[in-house]
């Protein structure tokens, strides 16, 4: 029940709160700048730093949906807000959540392209198209650089399961089974998607009071 922007921001408020202070999160919107520019790719609403929650929480609220789905564009722009990040500390990740297909390159054909709407709006105008073979490439390039993409798709997202799919398994976090990224259909689903990935991505450093070596350690987990 309710909108899907309330549903998302709900879901990716309660994981921030209660994770923001063992990971260091950011945020990213696209598009930048839907009043004068619907492809805009997405820029930093919150620069990646420790206990985000407040900022990330703030830019959510006062924010609402619109544009068009640059997501190529953006995937690229997140790598290069995590290449300047400090190499010190756990591993990197770009969490893309979506509720469309990828479009917004304006050199393909309109008249050909598989669509991300009805054909007769890639008719009108080529950045209409399915920009699948981009961003694809865009999470290939994020996962060889070390950081992970898990991809999360929200209603509205069906027809581009293929695309979710490919993007998943070239960001390195394919999911068992036939559906390789997460299909979050509910609320509660997309707030289980996201609680499951902070714990892929979390990392854990213990100090030891003097030196050891492995065949003296027990690691026991839950008891």
């Amino acid at each position: 029940s309710g909108s899907k922007w309330t549903a998302a921001v709900n879901a990716i408020k309660g994981v921030v709160d209660a994770t923001a202070s063992q990971i260091d999160f950011g945020l990213m919107m696209y598009p930048s700048d839907p009043d004068n520019d619907a492809c805009s790719a997405g820029g930093l609403n919150v620069p990646v730093h420790s206990n985000a929650a407040f900022s990330i929480d703030f830019s959510l609220n006062v924010s609402s949906p619109g544009g068009a789905t640059p997501t190529a564009d953006t995937l690229n722009a997140a790598k290069s807000v995590l290449d300047f990040l400090p190499s010190q500390g756990g591993p990197k990740a770009v969490i893309l959540a979506t509720d469309g297909g990828p479009n917004c390159n304006g050199s393909f054909d309109g008249d050909t392209c598989r669509c991300t709407s009805a054909q007769a709006d890639c008719e009108a105008s080529p950045y209409n198209c399915l920009d699948d073979v981009n961003t694809i490439n865009a999470a290939s390039s994020l996962n060889a650089a070390g950081y992970s993409v898990y991809v999360i798709g929200v209603p509205g997202s069906e027809n581009f399961s293929d695309v979710l799919n490919a993007t998943a398994t070239a960001g390195g976090t394919a999911q068992p089974g036939v559906t390789a990224y997460y299909d979050a259909t509910s609320s509660a689903g997309l707030s289980t998607a996201l609680e499951d990935i902070v714990v892929r991505i979390s990392s854990c450093t213990l100090t030891l009071s003097s030196a050891a070596t492995p065949s003296q350690l027990t690691v026991t987990v839950d008891g």
